[in-house]
């Protein structure tokens, strides 16, 4: 790829806030600081070409990842950067976290050691925003039953605005995907609602 296209490609598809060019909002460099992030060119959080860029970048690491727990076997899931190794069987023992993590540092990459989680075979997991019982079902966490709660009280006064009705059905639809079916006649009782425009 020639290099003036190569560079227009990398503008499109990651953010460098030390470029002149790009306005930095209130809040960001408080936001890096914050999460003591040095690096200042990265791939955007929640677009769809960053999960494809991380993947490629990252797939050799992935695949030694993967021959590795398939010879021990173990699972290995992968979504994005967050790597899961579990198995239903047994704990993963020291040695094999280790040699996992040299796998990882040798592919220079690095771990956060406080999103780096050792669960036992009798805990609850919580794996990418879901949580796995000890008997391996995904149950609906406390903090979307919370939430669910929290916005029902709008639910008493028989109307809604729109942010809070489809943040009610949104939250509903996450709960849905762990327990099928669990707030069914929640989700029907808030598309009955008459919606209130705000004021």
């Amino acid at each position: 790829m020639a290099p003036d296209v190569a560079s227009i490609c990398t503008d499109i598809v990651t953010v460098n806030y030390e470029k002149d060019s790009v306005i930095v909002e209130d809040g960001v460099q408080e936001f890096l600081n914050l999460k003591k992030i040095k690096n200042t060119n990265h791939l955007p959080s929640g677009t769809p070409t960053s999960q494809i860029l991380s993947y490629l970048v990252n797939v050799d690491m992935f695949d030694e990842i993967i021959r590795y727990t398939k010879l021990h076997k173990l699972d290995c899931t992968i979504y994005v950067d967050d790597i899961t190794i579990s198995s239903i069987k047994r704990d993963i023992n020291k040695r094999e976290e280790s040699e996992i993590k040299t796998i990882i540092r040798r592919n220079k990459q690095k771990l956060s050691k406080g999103k780096t989680i050792r669960y036992g075979i009798n805990e609850y997991k919580k794996v990418t925003g879901f949580v796995i019982s000890p008997n391996n079902k995904l149950v609906i966490p406390n903090k979307i039953k919370s939430k669910i709660k929290a916005q029902t009280k709008f639910i008493r006064k028989k109307e809604t605005d729109i942010h809070n009705k489809n943040k009610i059905i949104g939250l509903t639809n996450f709960a849905d995907i762990s327990v099928k079916g669990k707030y069914i006649g929640l989700r029907k009782t808030v598309n009955k609602l008459e919606i209130i425009e705000n004021v």
